[in-house]
């Protein structure tokens, strides 16, 4: 899935993840290579120090929230683990994010929607000219 932001600790309690871009929307933190509970807090922010916001995670999955993508700065996620009598700070995970222009509600004039759905159009029509490809044992089909 194209909103999936992979954190790959094996071993390591800091982790910096592949960058993303500003204002991603709908992005969630998945954590691979650690033992974490089925729930657990995720700290997160857009500095190291300063404040957090606290977001529960499920298993190896954890929702950024849509605020920290906005600045355009590295955001920081902490987890932590909480018992009967303790709490825990785990892991230090870092998303670097890439800035990119600010996105605008402006319409497209009615110039540039007539070229954009022409290019749809065309983009669409070619699609059901590409032939179907399909091996059957050694031998190759095309439909």
């Amino acid at each position: 899935m194209e909103n999936i932001i992979k954190a790959f600790l094996h071993n390591k309690t800091v982790c910096k993840t592949a960058p993303v871009y500003q204002y991603n929307q709908g992005m969630v933190l998945q954590i691979v290579g650690c033992e974490l509970p089925e729930s657990y807090r995720a700290d997160f922010s857009s500095s190291e120090t300063g404040t957090s916001k606290p977001v529960l995670g499920s298993g190896d999955i954890v929702s950024v929230p849509y605020e920290y993508f906005v600045p355009g700065a590295t955001i920081h996620c902490w987890i932590v683990i909480s018992g009967n009598d303790y709490t825990v700070t785990k892991l230090h995970i870092m998303i670097p994010v890439d800035k990119r222009a600010t996105p605008t509600n402006e319409e497209p004039t009615p110039e540039q929607q007539s070229a954009l759905d022409e290019a749809i159009a065309a983009l669409n029509g070619a699609v059901g000219t590409i032939p179907h490809i399909s091996v059957s044992g050694t031998s190759l089909i095309i439909d």
